[in-house]
């Protein structure tokens, strides 16, 4: 397995012939013109995992053959300027199993990874996203679901009744206030976090014996592995 991490200005020539590169991470790079130009790059059927991370990108197509990618695993854009995707070069990214795109400037669920059958793990955070669409009802293979740090004032409950692959949901630091019925509806979940979140009802604190701010572990019934639940309850 070849690795290569670039952090130093320049362009990506001297990678060109590295065939059996299977990660490729791009970090703090100044760009030529904000474009990161992989088109000439010869390992785009093996490479698995591409980060552009802290690179200032400003919209996807500054990303230059992307879409050639086409069995790559794990795109991390985390840390740019991004506002929208591209919704065409997104989609042919269809063996895509993690995608990391936090810390831009999102201000919608990019609907697109709905369409992604084969993703297992989103990162959303610190973005600018108040609503979560319809369609992630669609995505039966996500195991996890990382919003925290946006401007979330309500959770659908399709995210807790209808994603049978679903083991982690955090959303913490948003502006919600869940009932303590939608609480108990998430302990089949190994991991919810949704700290700093404003007002919690006293009366889940009561059912939890906790006060203030807690963290629960428990036991599954038919599993050894532990479910962490973190709450946020204000007292």
């Amino acid at each position: 397995k070849q690795w290569y991490q670039r952090r130093v200005r320049g362009d990506l020539e001297h990678v060109w012939a590295l065939r059996n590169l299977t990660h490729l991470h791009i970090s703090g790079a100044v760009l030529r013109n904000g474009i990161v130009d992989l088109r000439m790059i010869t390992c785009k059927l093996v490479l698995q995992d591409l980060a552009v991370s802290k690179c200032e990108l400003e919209e996807l197509e500054g990303i230059k053959g992307l879409d050639r990618f086409v069995n790559l695993r794990r795109l991390n854009l985390d840390h740019n300027r991004l506002t929208t995707l591209d919704d065409l070069t997104i989609a042919k990214l269809s063996r895509l199993e993690e995608i990391r795109l936090g810390n831009n400037n999102l201000e919608k669920f990019p609907v697109v990874l709905t369409e992604l059958s084969r993703l297992k793990s989103i990162s959303l955070v610190y973005n600018l996203i108040s609503t979560i669409p319809e369609q992630v009802v669609e995505m039966r293979s996500l195991e996890a679901l990382h919003l925290d740090h946006n401007y979330l004032s309500h959770m659908p409950e399709f995210v807790t009744h209808q994603l049978p692959s679903l083991r982690a949901l955090t959303f913490s630091h948003n502006q919600m206030s869940w009932p303590e019925e939608s609480i108990k509806e998430c302990f089949h979940l190994g991991l919810v976090d949704f700290s700093d979140n404003g007002t919690r009802p006293r009366s889940a604190l009561d059912n939890f014996g906790l006060t203030g701010r807690a963290t629960l572990m428990r036991k599954k019934k038919q599993s050894s592995q532990q479910s962490l639940l973190r709450l946020a309850l204000s007292a």
